[in-house]
């Protein structure tokens, strides 16, 4: 398995994790937006190139800028973590941000898995998107499997 991470972010540095190759796309002192986007994608590429990849999972919207500035012709999957409603206060970087998330997620071919089932309208409605454009893969613990102590 291999995992490119646009920064080290030392998420694999447990042993079970040993396997793991990893790739990072940026040093930190590259990561200034948006000018770490084409040196980022340029990156990918060569990994791809490298690696020949079945498929691209991308975890962050950063990554999903990334991926889809790369031109990567790799069936792509956006894993949508958030809600997109997070606001600024200033309309104009709203405006600018929904833009350039809905770019991203049609040049990774509008798939997309949400880790929760009541994500689907707000993912909908901010990527402009019909909801059979996501499947649902939740997370979390199956709380059934635990006995809890009252407190």
């Amino acid at each position: 398995a291999l995992v490119a991470m646009l920064l080290d972010s030392n998420a694999f540095g447990e042993p079970r994790y040993a396997s793991v190759e990893t790739r990072i796309l940026l040093a930190p002192d590259q990561y200034h937006w948006p000018l770490y986007v084409p040196p980022a994608s340029a990156r990918l590429r060569g990994i791809a190139r490298e690696w020949k990849p079945d498929i691209l999972f991308v975890h962050t919207p950063d990554v999903a800028i990334v991926a889809g500035w790369a031109r990567l012709k790799v069936p792509s999957v956006q894993v949508i973590h958030c809600y997109w409603d997070a606001s600024s206060g200033n309309p104009l970087k709203e405006a600018w941000r929904r833009a350039v998330a809905r770019w991203a997620f049609g040049r990774l071919g509008r798939r997309g898995i949400l880790v929760a089932r009541h994500m689907e309208e707000d993912s909908s409605g901010y990527l402009d998107c019909p909801g059979n454009r996501f499947r649902c893969v939740e997370n979390g613990v199956d709380l059934q499997t635990f006995s809890f102590a009252r407190r």
